[in-house]
């Protein structure tokens, strides 16, 4: 399937994050060229074709380019997305398709905690607190 310019943009904006965007970041991404709801509806093209995956975290839709499978680490604190490779699973899904007669086209992992920075504040704001 052929994208217009603007499907094509958007398209290379997701590929070239490290991490899953919001329709907002994208929007900046592309410094103003396209209008938001052109974004949105672009999107939602993409996804429905299959070109880009979603996730979504606090009734924000995040899309990424990972055909097979997303893994993510999700701070609640900042809201700070990290996706990462490695996968666990493979082992769980074996399982599950031959317990359930299913094939397995595509998972999502998804933790959500406190970074690392977030877990220090945290931390000395708790200590500060203490000491009042």
């Amino acid at each position: 399937m052929r994208l217009n310019p603007t499907r094509e943009a958007i398209l290379k904006s997701i590929q070239s994050s490290s991490v899953p965007l919001s329709a907002r970041k994208i929007h900046e991404s592309l410094d103003g060229s396209v209008n938001l709801s052109t974004v949105y509806r672009s999107l939602d093209h993409l996804e429905k074709n299959r070109f880009v995956q979603t996730i979504s975290i606090s009734s924000v839709r995040f899309y990424y380019s990972q055909s097979e499978h997303g893994h993510f680490l999700h701070c609640r604190e900042c809201g700070e997305i990290i996706q990462f490779q490695e996968c666990g699973v493979d082992t769980l899904i074996q399982s599950l398709q031959t317990t359930y007669n299913y094939r397995i086209v595509h998972h999502l992992t998804f933790f959500e905690g406190i970074c690392q920075t977030c877990d220090q504040y945290l931390n000395r704001k708790k200590i500060i607190q203490q000491m009042e």
